[in-house]
């Protein structure tokens, strides 16, 4: 992973790309829009063409953006929604971290966003795990190569032993064992080639592990993708410790913002839509009914699939009952998802959040 680094993302109609960090900024950051009409960002002033301009440290908007951009207007606009639940897809979006991705969605009009803990990886867990893997794989080479070096040592008596009763044997049988030998060193030799490979791999990886985790402590800057597309850059504002749950903020903007509901008023067997963004398919719907409660997750039966992490969980009329997560309780409930409750979500960054 090199150090340098550059985005770019086509800028939609109404809409602005920003760029913000959260503490001191790493380096200065550039954007130059390309022929093709892209944005591009980098803090590499070798690559700039003539009309490059700097991003405000600042975190918010470029010039002419005083009073933060209408999002919700102008997603209104691009997707024309037809139904609460397309009305509801409009305030979620894709959030991408070093480690992969998952979905959030807006919980305030200033720009807050609600996203689990662990699709940004705000803690070492990640790192300590590949570290005790690490080790792991580290001390079975270290225990293949001891074998190899008594098996070395082996054959290097067997070499000394055929030498002195060469004289004592047909050429024919001589040769046959010396072939047999040299094959038998050929096979240590190839497994300590792989044994040292699979070792400097195991190491190059725990060192880009490392950088990443780092990085991800460094700026808690994570790109986020809109539903018309556009592309921005959202920070970490607190991350809690009792629940899987995170709070971010895109700065410079007014934002979509769903609206809460409460998931006891709604009747067991009602319909309700998980949003998310799986593998390749961003602001996908999946639809199931709500099954229930247990250990104070709301259970259905929608698919949460990896990359639904973060995302809202919607009655029919576009309210965001829960905050879905891939929390399975035990082996019986194979096949059902798991949703964190909005109320106590909420809660949990109620001294972040505006009043409502």
């Amino acid at each position: 992973m090199g150090k340098r680094s550059r985005w770019c993302g086509l800028v939609m109609a109404g809409t602005v790309c920003a760029l913000v960090w959260s503490g001191g900024a790493l380096a200065t950051i550039y954007k130059f829009q390309r022929p093709d009409g892209s944005w591009c960002y980098t803090d590499d002033p070798a690559e700039l063409p003539d009309q490059a301009t700097t991003v405000p440290e600042s975190g918010g908007p470029p010039a002419g953006a005083a009073g933060g951009v209408d999002l919700a207007a102008a997603l209104t606009a691009h997707l024309a929604p037809r139904t609460p639940i397309e009305a509801a897809v409009a305030g979620t979006l894709v959030v991408q971290s070093l480690f992969g991705r998952g979905t959030g969605f807006f919980v305030s009009p200033q720009g807050h966003i609600l996203t689990n803990r662990h699709v940004i990886q705000t803690t070492d867990q990640p790192k300590a795990q590949y570290d005790a893997y690490a080790e792991q794989v580290e001390a079975a080479a270290a225990d293949g190569e001891a074998d190899l070096r008594a098996e070395e040592r082996g054959l290097k008596e067997a070499r000394a032993d055929l030498q002195q009763v060469r004289g004592q044997m047909p050429p024919a049988l001589y040769d046959q064992r010396l072939r047999a030998l040299e094959a038998r060193e050929a096979s240590v030799d190839r497994r300590r080639r792989w044994l040292r490979g699979q070792r400097d791999a195991i190491r190059d990886s725990r060192q880009n592990v490392a950088y990443a985790n780092s990085l991800d402590h460094l700026n808690r800057s994570f790109r986020i993708t809109l539903a018309d597309k556009s592309e921005h850059f959202a920070y970490l504002v607190a991350a809690s410790d009792q629940l899987d749950l995170a709070l971010l903020k895109l700065d410079g903007f007014r934002t979509p913002c769903l609206q809460a509901g409460d998931f006891r008023t709604i009747p067991m067997g009602s319909t309700v839509y998980a949003v998310g963004n799986p593998i390749d398919s961003s602001h996908s719907v999946a639809r199931g009914v709500l099954s229930g409660t247990e250990a104070g997750y709301i259970q259905t039966d929608a698919k949460i699939y990896p990359g639904n992490s973060g995302g809202p969980l919607l009655s029919e009329d576009g309210r965001v009952i829960g905050v879905n997560t891939l929390k399975r309780i035990t082996q019986k409930f194979e096949g059902l998802g798991f949703a964190i409750p909005i109320g106590p979500a909420l809660a949990e960054f109620r001294s972040w959040l505006p009043a409502q």
